[in-house]
């Protein structure tokens, strides 16, 4: 889970409880390359009521917007402007994945 909060992308750290995938890796590679600042640290459950903006990712659904939480809207309930930049920056990098092959 990442939420954007204070201007930052926030997440757990990879360790016993999270899972380190290849997934998340990427997005964090891609957020650098965003110039957008990232910080490994697990928001406390106020910090995420408050977020902005909240996405997950993985292997097969790769980057997925929760624009709704706890019957809430996130943000404005559409997906932000962050994650909608690190969407794009994965469809790049698939895409130059699939022509330089």
């Amino acid at each position: 889970m990442f939420a954007v909060l204070d201007g930052e992308l926030r997440t757990a750290p990879a360790d016993r409880r999270i899972l380190r995938g290849i997934t998340r890796d990427v997005v964090l590679e891609l957020a650098a390359g965003c110039g957008i600042p990232v910080v490994e640290r697990a928001p406390a459950l106020g910090e995420v009521a408050r977020a902005g903006e909240i996405f997950i990712c993985s292997s097969t659904r790769e980057i997925v917007p929760v624009t709704r939480l706890d019957g809430r809207a996130v943000g404005d309930g559409e997906p932000g402007p962050v994650t909608q930049r690190l969407i794009a920056a994965f469809d790049a990098l698939k895409r130059d994945f699939v022509e330089a092959a």
